[in-house]
């Protein structure tokens, strides 16, 4: 993803370029289109409110986060994110089989899930859980997950969920045809909050 600022205008390109268009003038990325976007338009880089965005876009009733697939390692005593999204080369085709695995080991836990792409699932909550506070997946890799999982709340639920998702998905045979690729070992959730746009920019995107 790249991000251009020409002619007072942010230009936010949707996809990877291995070379830049001449003459532009690359302002930092934040790893994610839809964060990008909701960046332009004045969201915390922290916190922004990607699934509220993307339940709009698929006029969806309630509050959503984001599931995004993902393959860490652990260590003794740690542990990091690698890679999600297009590192992970998942297709469309595995992404709906992985999609649907998830969806029925997490309906005992009374939450549904929702497909935006290969990369971007969206989960509700359909009974109270516990807020949970967690960055955006891209702003994580290759750093230690321990404080951050600490964080995402005091109850310890998503914790415990992170957990008995990593051993689901470890386990599953659908890794067996990854051949070469990152396994599929958990997802993380992320981007809850509320799109309240108060501001006007032009955008191209």
């Amino acid at each position: 993803l790249s991000g251009m600022d020409t002619l007072n205008m942010d230009i936010i390109i949707n996809t990877d370029l291995d070379v830049a268009p001449e003459n532009t003038n690359i302002i930092p990325t934040h790893g994610n289109f839809y964060h990008n976007l909701l960046s332009c338009l004045g969201y915390s880089n922290e916190s922004p409110p990607v699934a509220d965005l993307l339940r709009r876009y698929h006029h969806l009733e309630g509050e959503w986060m984001v599931a995004s697939p993902i393959h860490w390692q652990a260590t003794h005593n740690d542990a990091m994110i690698i890679a999600s999204g297009n590192s992970l080369e998942l297709s469309d085709e595995e992404s709906r089989r992985w999609f649907g695995a998830f969806e029925e080991f997490i309906a005992p836990e009374n939450m549904s899930l929702y497909y935006h792409d290969a990369h971007t699932w969206l989960l509700q909550t359909k009974s109270s859980k516990p807020e949970i506070t967690a960055k955006p997946v891209h702003t994580l890799y290759h750093q230690s997950m321990m404080p951050e999982l600490k964080l995402l709340d005091k109850t310890f639920f998503w914790q415990r969920f992170f957990t008995e998702n990593q051993m689901f998905f470890s386990a599953h045979p659908l890794n067996n045809e990854r051949t070469g690729l990152y396994p599929i070992n958990g997802v993380w959730i992320w981007g809850r909050g509320t799109l309240d746009v108060n501001v006007s920019t032009p955008l191209a995107c």
